[in-house]
């Protein structure tokens, strides 16, 4: 299992913030309405579906990072609970909420249909849940892949990737657990510093 609270988590989560962003405004998020950010991290989602007006819950399994998000809830004078908890055993009732949220969150679960599951027991009937996805190519497939190596040479267990990325993977999942599937892409730019020098260096001088 991975800790996320270990390290600058933050640093990547502001670069994150662009894809909450865009979750959010999918979700529509009528005022009122109950939200759960799954494996919310430093907040991003969270803080954004409170600023749109719902009575939002973040949950996630890194001690640190729910310190980070309540700090940044109390700055921002925003009214989100921030909990420490399970993905996989969600800390409340069924149907408690209107709106579930996970940016880049639960698709780390190791046990994805035991994730869904809990999402949809969260939801009222009729409920929307929207996650965000890497998908499996470029410099993200390479990060994830290294986590995962680092997960099985710690002792961790070895586990198939689930395709988070593919509605026909995800789809017949939703299907026994009652939910349909839909799926928008979408793109994020992350910049920063080649590891690679600009320009050769030159070789010392011999005689």
């Amino acid at each position: 299992m991975i800790d996320w609270g270990v390290g600058e988590y933050e640093r990547t989560a502001a670069e994150l913030e662009p894809a909450a962003r865009r979750v959010v405004e999918l979700a529509a998020i009528a005022p009122g309405e109950r939200v759960l950010d799954v494996a919310c991290g430093t907040g991003n989602a969270a803080l954004l579906a409170a600023a749109a007006g719902g009575e939002v819950t973040g949950l996630d399994a890194a001690s640190r990072l729910i310190d980070v998000a309540r700090a940044r809830a109390a700055a921002a004078g925003a009214g989100a609970t921030f909990v420490v908890g399970d993905a996989l055993d969600l800390p409340f009732e069924d149907g408690a909420f209107d709106v579930v949220v996970s940016v880049f969150g639960i698709i780390f679960a190791p046990d994805a249909e035991r994730a869904l599951a809990e999402v949809v027991r969260a939801l009222r009937p009729g409920g929307r849940a929207l996650v965000s996805v890497w998908i499996p190519e470029g410099a993200i497939r390479d990060m994830v892949e290294v986590l995962a190596r680092g997960v099985v040479a710690a002792g961790g267990p070895e586990r198939p990737q689930f395709g988070w990325h593919d509605p026909e993977a995800v789809a017949p999942v939703a299907a026994r657990l009652g939910a349909s599937v839909t799926a928008e892409d979408g793109a994020l730019v992350i910049e920063g510093g080649s590891p690679r020098p600009t320009s050769p260096r030159a070789s010392p001088r011999t005689r």
